[in-house]
């Protein structure tokens, strides 16, 4: 029972992250998620044990907590942006990162295509990772790739993104 009781303890203390993270009191989150102050109240105190029924309240009013964080202490606290084609976010000025990667610069490199090119060869799994070099072609920010689109520049084909591990993701416009 000890476990159990641990487990109940951590799930109050990120449902008080939760609370804390959105700059609400205890009966602003109560009444956000649609449930009674006494309800959050014994919770939070520990009187009361957390009910599926809460949880799902919690995570239907917001959905940018992971899951899996919120229950079992696994994951991050938010959930990974999913995006479905990359070219949904070419009008966003400001497009949010969709990784937790720190690193990568906030920019698109433009490169040119050349349509008479044949693809590329796969690399096998174990191949060397790409080397970092000066790069030969101009960095451009977001910005300047909207203003492009909306001028009539001609369309994108393709972008790749090139990770600090060597690995790679292709996307193509369908």
């Amino acid at each position: 029972m000890e476990a159990m009781e641990r487990m109940q303890k951590e799930m109050i203390e990120r449902i008080a992250k939760i609370i804390a993270s959105e700059g609400l009191t205890q009966s602003e989150f109560a009444e956000s998620i649609g449930t009674g102050n006494a309800t959050i109240t014994h919770i939070l105190s520990g009187r009361n044990r957390v009910s599926l029924d809460v949880i799902t309240k919690i995570l239907t009013a917001y959905p940018k907590y992971n899951t899996d964080w919120l229950i079992q202490g696994k994951g991050e606290i938010y959930k990974q942006p999913v995006q479905t084609s990359i070219f949904d976010v070419l009008g966003d000025p400001q497009p949010e990162a969709v990784s937790g990667n720190q690193d990568a610069p906030n920019a698109f490199v433009a490169t040119p295509s050349n349509a008479n090119s044949e693809p590329a060869e796969p690399q096998p799994a174990n191949s060397q990772p790409i080397q970092q070099t000066q790069p030969q072609t101009p960095v451009i920010e977001p910005q300047k790739i909207v203003e492009r689109l909306a001028a009539g520049s001609p369309e994108i084909k393709q972008i790749v993104v090139l990770y600090t591990d060597g690995t790679f993701a292709a996307y193509n416009r369908q």
